[in-house]
């Protein structure tokens, strides 16, 4: 007789690995400084990048990770006002955090990559349905560009995971 059973591991992360990312998120301009990280779990953005994301215990604040050639790479921040999801449309894998601005704006930031690789960066502001701002890889866009560009984009999901413990020094 012979028996067989299949192993799903997960690829290890490390005390030094939550070091590293907890450094890179420090060490960004957008972070906030006060967050602390209390759990992590493996994510599917695209399925050609290892991504790893972390939390706080409060599920509001939180950062999206890529490892690549044992280096880790900061992708995105979530905080309580921009909320993350995931979609896929024609072989290209989106990140998106949306979320209010305040009053009638909506903000949202955009990840696309393709074959493990980022694409491009697609930030808009929109003020009662209406785009407001909106870049490009940095570079500011027309409003008709950008909207060119947001429609182009599905509907976001929720991305599901079920999120481990952080293990604290004694």
């Amino acid at each position: 007789e012979c028996c067989h059973s299949m192993v799903d591991e997960e690829i290890p992360v490390w005390k030094k690995d939550f070091a590293e990312m907890e450094k890179l998120f420090q060490d960004d301009e957008f972070s906030e400084g006060d967050v602390k990280f209390t759990k992590w779990a493996h994510c599917y953005i695209d399925y050609d990048n290892e991504w790893i994301w972390l939390r706080d215990n409060d599920d509001k604040n939180g950062a999206f990770f890529i490892r690549k050639d044992g280096k880790f790479q900061l992708i995105a921040i979530e905080t309580p006002r921009m909320n993350p999801s995931r979609c896929e449309k024609d072989g290209i894998c989106y990140l998106k955090l949306a979320g209010s601005a305040g009053g009638p704006s909506w903000q949202q930031e955009i990840y696309a990559f393709k074959n493990g690789k980022l694409l491009w960066t697609f930030n808009v502001l929109e003020v009662e349905g209406e785009i407001d701002e909106c870049q490009l890889n940095g570079k500011e866009l027309s409003k008709e560009q950008g909207r060119a560009y947001l429609d182009k984009i599905p509907q976001g999901q929720e991305i599901n995971v079920y999120f481990r413990e952080i293990e604290q020094k004694q």
